[in-house]
This record gives structure tokens, C-alpha cells and sequence, in this order.
């Protein structure tokens, strides 16, 4: 045994025990590639990080339902597919495939499509070992390891190496509690209660936040819950100009592009939720958040290492696009600093629930009452590979009954995309159809301030 599950790899797992939480990341290329290149450079990219790494783990369960990682000797394969689709709609179709105990928890993906003279390489996680920054950061390094095979092949020198290719992979999975500073740590003192009293007291205080306008509404654009996921995944795109507006306006607004993004989402569900216009609906909203900011220890980097805060927000026929944005904005902040984000996975309360059947019987009906929410995950700006045929770096993310719409966001090359992943057994596609317009519709509207 390695060690037991962190609580947020832990939550993570058995929220997967009722619908898939995996993720992927993807890499979409200008042209085709012998797919045994990509498999050579992905025996180099495991064969390069320590046997506690990603690539090598799997999870097992004691007797009473604890669970912990070991590692395992077997090399991920190469999964090869051809499509005329686009590697987000063919991948999709594989974030419901849930990892199982003893098995890696990583899968690997090269998409030819070569009636376009194109391809594609993906790699698909579980969540509960890695979170966004971590899969494109092995991502980029599986590039940078292929372009040295191609070059060794050619008997040249790659001329621009990306940073990714001259830095070493930092260290990887160490537990994420384990990390974070002190002060975000829930003090004890002479009262031997005093940590489990400031959670309380902090947990009344994210109720109370969540309840100021009530429950939040159920989302009509959802059908009842299924037993099966069907993710599809649409795409939306902001070229670099339009991009370039929406951060000036977002700099006008005083709000981040993240509270742009989640102003845009709201407003459009609530455009979809109903027609009637005097109508106002409470919605919930949930952001992942990085917690590698609050790191002493800047030299882990590659694991499970993301939070996540909500807010409820109202939303009428007047509700102010930019104020909305503001709010968004500040509500981050807020959490952030008031140590949410940090405290969020013992908040949840999962962190003692065993891998036993009648305990995840229980979680199942808990999270199944959930109200339905909708997810922005927001990676930010990856740095430029330095390949020319590297068109487009992006992510997503499974949908699950309490969040049947999930919005996976990145910026490479001055692009800002949007992978939009709904579930179909859920939501209509002409719905989502016109969600994913109407939401890119409001974004380059927004630029005009």
C-alpha cells in the first residue's frame, strides 16, 4: 500500500460510484501521425515519472471501505480510432466508462481523422488522481516527447522546444491536505472540539449563503434523473480579437473573465428555463478552483489538487449582465479567502464514508436530491507548446444527474474555447443547441460596453 486516499481523491471516487466523474484532455493536430510515434513517446512519458505517479496507480478498498492507492506494473496502451467527427464529440462517448478498482486510472486515445488530413491524442482520467492543470500539464509533455521522436527519426534538433519539454515534471501526488499551509488548517486548541466547532460554524455559514433566496430551482431544461450518462459535448470558440475585447471589457467591469463566463451561463439557463420574462429564478452555479496558490511548496504539481466553491444567484428579467459578472467575481474571492475552498471536501461530509454497499447506497439517494446545478471549469491560458501543428489544447468533463451541464474552458494560441458537455439522457439536444448560441451570442455582445 502507497497510502489512503486524500479526502478530496476519496470524494472524488465515490462521487464516481454513482456517475462517472472522468475527465479528458485533448490535443487537436493539423495533420496525421504514425500512431506508434505517439505510443513510443507515451512508454517514455510513464517510464519518465516515479512508480507513485499517475500513470502507475490504482485504487484498492480494505475490508471496511478505506481506500488507498498501490501501484501497478502494466503500461497504459494506446487506444487508436478513426472518426470524421471531432475529437470532443468521439470522446465523449468514452467519459462514462468508469475506471474500477485495480484498474489504471488512465486511458490514452490517438483519433485519426484522415479524410481531413488531421488527427488527435487524448488522454482520460479519473478524477480522483488528477484535476485539469494536471492533464494538460502530461499532456503537453507526451507532445513534446513525441516531436523528439520525430526529430531523432529525422536526425535533427527540434528548433523551439516548449517549456514544458526543458522543465522536469514536478513531484506528483502528494496528498493535497497535506500541502496546504497551516493557517488553512482547522485550528485546535485546549477544546479538543474547537476543529469540528469552527466546521460547523463555517458549514452554517455556506448554508445560510446558499439559502438567501432560497431553494434553488429545479432545472426544467432536465428530464428525471437516469441511471446512464450519454454526454455530448459541444464546442464554442472566441478568436483572438474577440477574446481581446471581452478582456477589455471584462478590465472596464472590474470582473475576471471567469465571472464574464459564468454571468453568460446563468443568463442563458435562465433565458431557456422559462418564457416568462417577470420571472425569477434562483440558480445554483459551481466553480473548481486551483488551490496550488496557496502552496508553500511550489514543487508539486502533478495530482488531484482542485477545490471547488458555489454560489446561488437570482436572476430576473433586469438582472444587469456586468453586475452579474461582478458579483460572480467577488463570490470567488470571497470563498477563496474565507477558506471554502480549502475546508470544502470535510464540508461535504464524505470524507468517513466507506467503499461499502449500504453507505454508498445512502450517498447515492444524497447526491441524487442534490438541486440541479450548472459547472464552469475554468483551466485558463496554457502556454504555447511552440509545435505548429498543435491547433487546439482543451478539456472535458463528464456530466453527472446533479450537474447535467458542464463547461470545460481554456485559452492556447489567443483562442478561448469552450467545450459545452450536457447529457443527452437529460437535456434535448436543440436545447443545449441553442444554450451553446445564445451563450457565445451574449459573450461577443458583452465585448460592447
Amino acid at each position: 500500500m502507497l497510502r489512503f486516499l486524500d479526502p478530496a481523491e476519496h470524494y472524488f471516487w465515490i462521487l464516481d460510484q454513482v456517475s462517472s466523474m472522468n475527465f479528458v484532455v485533448i490535443a487537436e493536430l493539423k495533420q496525421t501521425f504514425n500512431s506508434k510515434d505517439f505510443e513510443q513517446a507515451l512508454s517514455v512519458l510513464q517510464a519518465q515519472l516515479t512508480e507513485e505517479a499517475i500513470f502507475n496507480l490504482v485504487v484498492q478498498s480494505t475490508a471496511e471501505g478505506r481506500l488507498y492507492f498501490e501501484t501497478h506494473q502494466d503500461s497504459i496502451s494506446l487506444e487508436t480510432l478513426n472518426s470524421r467527427q471531432a475529437a470532443h464529440k468521439v470522446l465523449a462517448k468514452y467519459l462514462p466508462q468508469k475506471f474500477t478498482l485495480d484498474e489504471p486510472l488512465v486511458r490514452a486515445f490517438y483519433i485519426n481523422h484522415s479524410q481531413q488530413n488531421r488527427s488527435s491524442i487524448a488522454l482520460m482520467f479519473n478524477h480522483a488522481i488528477a484535476d485539469g492543470k494536471t492533464g494538460m500539464a502530461l499532456l503537453r509533455r507526451w507532445l513534446d516527447l513525441h516531436a523528439e521522436v520525430l526529430s531523432e527519426q529525422a536526425g535533427s534538433i527540434i528548433s523551439t522546444p516548449s517549456l514544458a519539454c526543458q522543465q522536469p515534471l514536478l513531484q506528483a501526488n502528494a496528498p493535497l491536505h497535506q500541502l496546504l499551509p497551516t493557517y488553512f488548517t482547522l485550528s485546535a486548541n485546549a477544546d479538543s472540539n474547537a476543529p469540528q466547532v469552527q466546521l460547523s460554524e463555517l458549514l452554517e455559514q455556506r448554508k445560510n449563503d446558499l439559502r438567501r433566496f432560497g431553494r434553488p430551482d429545479a432545472l426544467t431544461l432536465t428530464n428525471s434523473q437516469p441511471e446512464t450518462s450519454q454526454p455530448e459535448t459541444f464546442a464554442i470558440e472566441l478568436d483572438t480579437a474577440q477574446l481581446q475585447q471581452l478582456q477589455q471589457a471584462c478590465k472596464r467591469a472590474k470582473c475576471s473573465v471567469h465571472g464574464a463566463l459564468m454571468a453568460a451561463q446563468l443568463l442563458t439557463i435562465k433565458q431557456l428555463e422559462t418564457d416568462d420574462k417577470n420571472r425569477e429564478l434562483t440558480l445554483c452555479l459551481t466553480s473548481p478552483v486551483d488551490l496550488r496558490r496557496f502552496f508553500a511548496d511550489k514543487h508539486h504539481d502533478i495530482g488531484m489538487y482542485t477545490s471547488l466553491v458555489y454560489s446561488a444567484y437570482r436572476i430576473g428579467s433586469n438582472t444587469d449582465f456586468w453586475s452579474l459578472a461582478q458579483q460572480a467575481s467577488k463570490e470567488i474571492k470571497l470563498q477563496l479567502e474565507r477558506g471554502d475552498a480549502s475546508h470544502f471536501y470535510h464540508l461535504a461530509g464524505t470524507t468517513d464514508i466507506p467503499l461499502l454497499p449500504e453507505a454508498m447506497a445512502q450517498f447515492k439517494v444524497q447526491i441524487l436530491k442534490s438541486a440541479p446545478q450548472s459547472l464552469i471549469s475554468n483551466i485558463g491560458v496554457i502556454p504555447d507548446t511552440g509545435l505548429d501543428y498543435v491547433q487546439q489544447l482543451s478539456f472535458a468533463l463528464c456530466p453527472i444527474p446533479s450537474q447535467p451541464i458542464f463547461t470545460a474552458v481554456t485559452s492556447y494560441k489567443g483562442v478561448l474555447r469552450l467545450n459545452i458537455t450536457h447529457d443527452q439522457s437529460q437535456t434535448q439536444p436543440e436545447v443545449i443547441q441553442l444554450l451553446v448560441e445564445n451563450m457565445k451570442q451574449r459573450l461577443l455582445e458583452s465585448c460592447f460596453i
